[in-house]
């Protein structure tokens, strides 16, 4: 009875590999393969598992090449350094299913491959924005909005930077990225000139009472030095300087000031 009972157990065993997906089964050898440290045999297992998905639209095959294609992409992204490549499987992941979980991390890695390797900000500003759009209740979001504000700024986008920011304000009330939206808004404002909304701006940072209220402080100031108001700037610098995370710098403003100001 009981090698009858193992005979059988070891039957259905066998049976259950035999129907077992052929698509779950290469997603496990690829894993394994890149345990040892192979990864262009994993990338060969997904490439071909990636063909014979092709032809596949039953639920279970659409899951597995969600997976295939992400797993490709980070394989071909981390471990072989190829960052065109893993784009490519990236890409194809979100042109075939633009909601699907998969399609987060894969915008993702997206943005970050055309920023850090391909240079391309406005590539990545691209997938940020897509990302915000498709996933706008993901508990991430605000960060990558943040993103779309932070790249808009460094671009010299200021109008849209500006709408983005109030985006960001307006969906996200209690992101912690604020106050680091407002510290851009206000540089933007002080490197067009308009000191005066770029101090207002700064302030709320102060009143807000964020971590970044040094640094506002001190840009408040840089801003009253640019309109003359050398002893007001004065004050301020030697406010910041204690909590300052860079100290160094705010007391070579204020080196400098007093230099000036014993000239006068």
């Amino acid at each position: 009875m009981r090698s009858a009972l193992s005979l059988g157990t070891a039957t259905l065993l066998l049976l259950g590999v035999a129907c077992e997906d052929p698509a779950l089964r290469a997603l496990d050898e690829a894993q394994e393969a890149s345990y040892r440290g192979d990864h262009e045999r994993a990338k060969a297992i997904l490439d071909a598992s990636l063909e014979s998905l092709r032809s596949r639209t039953d639920p279970e095959g659409l899951a597995a090449r969600r997976r295939t294609l992400l797993l490709a992409g980070r394989t071909t992204q981390l471990f072989l350094r190829k960052p065109r490549e893993a784009l490519a499987y990236f890409e194809r992941l979100a042109d075939e299913f633009p909601e699907a979980d998969e399609t987060f991390e894969a915008r993702v890695r997206m943005a970050e491959i055309l920023s850090q390797d391909l240079g391309d900000r406005r590539g990545a500003l691209a997938q940020w924005k897509a990302l915000v759009a498709s996933f706008p209740k993901r508990p991430e979001t605000d960060l990558y909005q943040y993103q779309v504000v932070r790249t808009l700024f460094a671009l010299g986008d200021y109008g849209p930077a500006h709408t983005e920011a109030r985006i960001l304000r307006e969906r996200f009330p209690d992101s912690e990225y604020i106050d680091d939206v407002r510290m851009l808004e206000g540089q933007a404002l002080a490197s067009m000139g308009q000191c005066g909304q770029a101090m207002e701006t700064f302030q709320k940072v102060i009143d807000s009472g964020s971590e970044l209220a040094p640094r506002a402080k001190v840009e408040i100031a840089d801003c009253l030095e640019t309109l003359g108001r050398d002893k007001e700037a004065l004050q301020i610098y030697l406010e910041a300087l204690e909590s300052h995370p860079e100290p160094r710098i705010v007391q070579m403003k204020i080196d400098r000031l007093q230099r000036r100001l014993r000239r006068k």
